[in-house]
């Protein structure tokens, strides 16, 4: 008989779901038909699979130990060092000593993504930050790959490749569920730092349809509507409507929501460096609206056409100067008590995001000046417009 003892992190799942993780190499009506046997046996009674666990129930299984073996997710075999995917994510973080943390505790990593990685794997044999997570993890024993089995730690938002910045990592089930309905409910700030082509220096909200290309990973806009801060503070009833219901009658696309604001102009270089907040979280939205607008993002030739294909040269920038840089948390969160009511910088400018990216900002350095205290001046200065 094989026991296993449910954690924090199998805590929370059905039993049929948990057995489907640990027994991955068995057919679901095998697992079904064992527990009708009972065969696997829950805290020693029967049970059917729809069960919900909790931390410190006991998972019975009455397999031979040629049959357990046969099943078991290859982490909780007895040599661990087989798991090809550990292997892959210790060598991700070897080779990305540049990424530094910006929080750790028991449950969320927060920390800086190098322009160039992904945040997650697009295809098989690609690079990207949750391998980096789960080789940090794996090489000071904050895991092994039995408990990789049942749950994975992994980034609870995306940023595109060439876009760096702040990124929340979660390591247990419960920082998990907790992120997932905090950004769903639009209760983390997300802010970036871009550069954009031309001079802007009014704040703004915008909103759009978004039509995803999926051949070409390419965003259409429809209908980019835009409300200044002036309009909003006039009382103006478009200004003020609820920006949830905006798109709600066009069942083609949810809205993507933006707001924005100048932080510095560049007479020189004909450029604004902008603060944008997230409402929503659309694939290329930044990137999408601003060029829309007029204003692409300097370096960012997917959607700057010809305005933006001499940027690499002229800027030393091989990417979209887009910079995830600034990351808020609500008071009060009982369950992540380590960044509730806190804040995380990241500034691009100082240390730069990969090296040719770096080079970049590093360009544009001299130029703007800003630091934590100008992002929150920002905010606070335009709060009718920036809040989300």
């Amino acid at each position: 008989m094989k026991e296993i003892r449910i954690d924090e992190n199998g805590a929370g799942k059905r039993l049929d779901k948990f057995l489907g993780r640990v027994l991955a190499g068995a057919p679901k009506s095998l697992l079904y038909s064992q527990l009708r046997k009972k065969n696997i046996t829950l805290n020693a009674r029967k049970a059917v699979g729809s069960e919900i666990l909790t931390e410190g129930d006991r998972v019975q299984c009455f397999f031979s130990d040629e049959t357990w073996e046969k099943f078991l997710h290859p982490g909780l075999k007895s040599d661990p060092g087989s798991d090809r995917l550990s292997d892959e994510a210790a060598a991700c973080y070897r080779k990305h000593p540049e990424i530094r943390i910006l929080h750790e505790d028991a449950d969320l990593l927060i920390a800086e993504k190098p322009a160039g990685l992904l945040t997650q794997r697009a295809k098989p044999g690609d690079e990207s930050l949750n391998d980096w997570l789960i080789g940090y993890l794996l090489h000071n024993d904050r895991t092994d790959p039995a408990s990789l089995a049942v749950f994975r730690p992994s980034a609870a938002h995306r940023l595109d490749r060439n876009t760096g910045g702040i990124v929340i990592m979660t390591l247990s089930l419960k920082a998990a569920q907790v992120i997932a309905a905090l950004l769903r409910e639009h209760r983390v700030g997300k802010y970036y730092l871009a550069v954009l082509h031309g001079r802007l220096r009014e704040p703004m909200r915008m909103r759009s349809l978004h039509d995803k290309e999926e051949r070409k990973n390419l965003v259409r806009i429809r209908d980019l509507k835009t409300v200044t801060e002036e309009d909003i503070r006039s009382g103006d009833p478009e200004a003020i409507q609820d920006w949830d219901q905006t798109g709600a009658d066009d069942d083609r696309s949810d809205p993507a929501m933006t707001v924005f604001a100048p932080v510095s102009c560049d007479p020189a270089t004909d450029t604004t460096l902008v603060l944008a907040g997230l409402r929503t979280g659309k694939a290329h939205q930044l990137r999408a609206q601003f060029a829309e607008l007029g204003h692409p993002i300097v370096g960012d030739p997917k959607y700057g056409g010809s305005r933006t294909s001499a940027d690499g040269k002229k800027y030393h920038t091989s990417g979209q100067l887009l910079h995830a840089a600034y990351l808020s948390f609500p008071g009060g969160l009982t369950d992540l008590p380590g960044v509730s009511g806190k804040a995380f910088y990241s500034d691009p400018m100082k240390r730069g995001d990969g090296r040719e990216q770096a080079d970049g900002w590093r360009f544009f350095a001299d130029r703007y000046a800003v630091n934590e205290e100008k992002i929150r001046e920002t905010i606070r200065n335009h709060e009718e417009v920036m809040r989300l």
